[in-house]
């Protein structure tokens, strides 16, 4: 630290003991480093009954920096929205699932705005996050964050609950590609612990430019409990990895998983990865031409496999039988092998065979009464399927 520095340091901490009432043992809010911006420093309240939206905004836009929301319930009563690199900094916040630990959210921004409304809207940002917030739909809103265009991010420790069903364009979280002429990708982020609960949609990845969408992001620990149509939904995005993801259908039809197909402006699902999807029985549909993988999906708790027009785009690497689905080749080097309980039962190819003239035929034959003429038919039959199969050859 320079002379200056120590200086700032100094005057910040005599500032704080000026301002302290004398013989009062009430604690003072410390003074932040340099880059933060306390909302409370712009009108903020935090008690849970006042309308913060409108200084919670004007917090933002003295940024860019970290907007740091102290402990307390933040009432919103229209849209925060995120146009600077800001990192939006709460003091904790909680999972709202019943029979697990209480929820004792930390900080929690509180929706009492217009039915079907959306809490925060991220807009073309570079960098930046939310860290340690909770956010309740209070069963009203329809989103709590949407992200349209956003790279190099970061959420964090994050909840959404009570979110309602609102139009095709709503969800708990919805990741963005934006539409023309503000089209841009969502790609390069993480996501990391993040819980959305009694939501009516969980995830939404969609765009509405045919040349973008969501790509290219890691999501770690995703919790999703839903009411309503689904918990995630890709219209959108490809080569997305998205590691434990959990869902857990409380009640109504929806499904687990939805992968759809492209369409005029909408770019499909398409290489995505899962390690592992996990959950009860909710349905995981696949509609997409394109292949996304999942490794050790988990049917214990009587998730399915998937059904939809494509089902053989999920390929699954799994524990469980019929858990194993491939489109396309699957290369295996010189003197490798399948094996099962110990015993090699597909290995290399065996050479030194040609084929057979004649005629071949599949049909049964009767063991007593065969012929050496119907045999060598059928045996010519067997040499020709080991043959298209690779497993013979000259």
């Amino acid at each position: 630290m320079d002379r200056g520095e120590a200086l700032t340091t100094l005057a910040a901490l005599l500032a704080c003991g000026e301002s302290r009432p004398a013989g009062s043992s009430v604690p003072q809010r410390p003074a932040l480093s340099r880059g933060m911006i306390d909302v409370l420093d712009y009108g903020a309240k935090g008690d849970g009954v006042a309308d913060d939206s409108e200084a919670i905004q004007a917090a933002h836009d003295a940024g860019p920096g970290i907007l740091f929301f102290p402990a307390g319930t933040y009432k919103l009563t229209r849209t925060v929205r995120v146009t600077k690199t800001t990192i939006i900094q709460g003091a904790g916040s909680s999972m709202n699932f019943k029979g697990f630990l209480g929820y004792n959210p930390v900080t929690k921004l509180l929706w009492d705005g217009p039915e079907k409304g959306e809490m925060l809207k991220v807009f073309r940002v570079n960098g930046g996050g939310i860290r340690d917030i909770a956010l309740d739909g209070n069963g009203r809103a329809a989103t709590g964050i949407c992200a349209e265009g956003m790279q190099h991010a970061t959420w964090e420790n994050v909840s959404v609950d009570r979110t309602a069903a609102g139009s095709a364009n709503d969800a708990a979280i919805v990741l963005h590609g934006g539409a023309d002429p503000y089209q841009n990708n969502v790609m390069f982020c993480r996501f990391a612990n993040i819980g959305l609960t009694n939501v009516a949609k969980g995830w939404l990845l969609t765009s509405r430019h045919r040349d973008t969408d969501v790509s290219l992001n890691v999501y770690q620990g995703l919790w999703v409990s839903f009411v309503g149509d689904y918990a995630l939904r890709v219209e959108a995005g490809d080569n997305n990895d998205f590691i434990n993801f959990y869902q857990n259908r409380l009640s109504g039809n929806g499904n687990a998983i939805e992968l759809t197909e492209p369409t005029d402006v909408l770019f499909g699902a398409r290489y995505n990865y899962f390690y592992p999807p996990q959950g009860n029985d909710a349905p995981v549909v696949v509609d997409t031409p394109y292949v996304n993988l999942a490794f050790a999906c988990d049917h214990s708790n009587g998730m399915p496999n998937p059904t939809g027009k494509h089902p053989e785009n999920l390929s699954q690497i799994g524990t469980s039988s019929g858990d194993i689905g491939v489109k396309g080749s699957v290369a295996v080097e010189s003197g490798s092998g399948f094996v099962v309980g110990g015993l090699q039962v597909v290995g290399s190819r065996r050479t030194g065979w040609s084929a057979a003239t004649g005629r071949g035929t599949r049909t049964s034959f009767d063991t007593s009464r065969v012929t050496l003429l119907q045999l060598a038919e059928r045996v010519k039959a067997l040499i020709d399927d080991l043959s298209s199969h690779g497993l013979i050859g000259p």
